[in-house]
């Protein structure tokens, strides 16, 4: 799958007033991670993925197999095949632990660092956060939405 097919894919169930996305495990959904992340939040669209390093890169949520959980019971096969065990012998296991990951809503600093700057600009010039809002627009910051920041989230920005 292509950098375009997984847009016009994204592009097609943010139509839904419903819709959401699921994520499953694959090396093209690890590939296109940062695409799928920038996608999802352009629009709106809830998406929940596989494994928690999307979620620490920007995703929504995740729920997937506890990896060190994982790695621990592994470390324990390999002490036991080092004892001496024929690793055919090992049964095979499936996770028995699974995590859910939350990501947070970033802070206008994280996520518009330079709109933050400008606006504590605007600030030591003695302008309102009405007045900020205006001056942001004015300069083309805006919303995602398209529309000017409020008064209330500029006085956000301002900490």
């Amino acid at each position: 799958m292509t950098a375009a097919e997984i847009e016009r894919a994204v592009t097609a169930f943010s139509r839904f007033a419903s819709g959401g996305v699921i994520v499953t495990a694959s090396a093209l959904s690890v590939i296109h991670r940062d695409l799928i992340i920038g996608l999802a939040a352009r629009h709106r669209l809830p998406v929940v993925y596989f494994e928690r390093f999307f979620v620490t890169a920007g995703g929504l949520i995740s729920y997937g197999a506890d990896q060190i959980d994982q790695y621990r019971r592994a470390a324990g096969y390999v002490d036991r095949i080092l004892r001496g065990e024929k690793p055919g012998d090992l049964p095979v296991q499936a996770p028995t632990k699974y995590e859910t990951v939350c990501g947070g809503r970033k802070s206008y600093a994280e996520a518009r660092p330079e709109v933050v700057a400008l606006a504590k600009e605007l600030r030591g010039q003695h302008m309102s956060p009405r007045k900020i809002s205006a001056a942001l627009a004015a300069r083309g910051y805006v919303t995602a939405g398209g529309k000017p920041y409020v008064a209330t989230a500029v006085q956000a920005m301002l900490g």
